[in-house]
């Protein structure tokens, strides 16, 4: 009997977290180079901020690290309160948000991100990893920027099929920014073409080829028909239900259809 396979992070043919196990890949963090173990990193950003703290007492010749800690607390206050002005002031100026030049702990700054992706939902795509996880701030941006801004959410939230349904519901287009895994989800599928009949042109091949799935589409617009296959846009009840829905659909029917009424 064959023995199962060694479970090794750093095996060369593991290059980003998506090629791991999907079960250990909750257990690692993307980096500029490839990924590490989620709680390797933590102790190297702790490491690296004793270091900088270390060299700032140094440099200052502050010997009480608290007298440091009043310092940088009311420098942090006094940009984030500076930082939040000029978020509010431009309000949603497309495509710019100040969150796209402000510092890492800005970033990472609930208060600060909900404030941006509030004024403007396309800031979304600057806040950390962990606040692009976070389902308040997320649904903030999707009110703002519709099914768009699951372009910038975390990989863990596009395969969440509670939460993307709760966003399908409101957006069938956000079938277009789900996992791979959701898109191949029935049920997910139905509910997406049944609030946006256009969602169809995101479903694979196989739920496309779906007569229930397709006649939803159509149902809710009639132009979804000609994201429909061959077969169904050669269905005279699909076809009927489109051109009911959406007057001028038909021109999406099968040649074949359009010969026989003359079209």
């Amino acid at each position: 009997m064959r023995n199962p396979e060694v479970f090794r992070p750093e095996n060369p043919k593991y290059k980003k977290i998506e090629d791991l196990p999907k079960e250990r890949q909750k257990e690692f963090k993307e980096t500029g180079e490839g990924f590490v173990r989620k709680e390797a990193a933590e102790k190297y950003k702790k490491a690296n901020l004793l270091a900088k703290i270390a060299k700032i007492l140094r440099r200052k010749k502050i010997k009480n690290p608290e007298d440091l800690l009043h310092i940088e607390t009311k420098k942090y206050d006094e940009e984030r309160e500076r930082l939040l002005m000029e978020i509010k002031s431009i309000g949603c100026f497309p495509g710019y948000s100040p969150l796209k030049w402000a510092s890492e702990e800005f970033c990472n700054d609930k208060g600060v991100v909900l404030e941006a992706v509030k004024q403007n939902g396309f800031a979304l795509k600057y806040a950390s990893e962990n606040l692009r996880n976070n389902r308040e701030i997320t649904l903030e941006a999707v009110k703002k920027i519709g099914h768009h801004a699951l372009a910038f959410v975390s990989n863990e939230l596009r395969n969440n099929r509670d939460f993307i349904l709760e966003i399908i519901k409101q957006n069938g287009l956000a079938l277009q920014y789900t996992s791979e895994e959701l898109r191949n989800d029935r049920e997910v599928v139905l509910a997406a073409v049944k609030q946006n009949g256009f969602a169809l042109q995101y479903a694979p091949e196989e739920l496309r080829n779906d007569r229930e799935v397709v006649l939803a589409a159509v149902k809710q617009n009639g132009f979804a028909l000609q994201y429909a296959p061959e077969e169904l846009r050669n269905d005279r009840e699909v076809v009927s239900v489109a051109e009911s829905q959406s007057p001028g659909a038909i021109r999406y029917a099968s040649d074949k259809i359009k010969s026989e009424l003359g079209l």
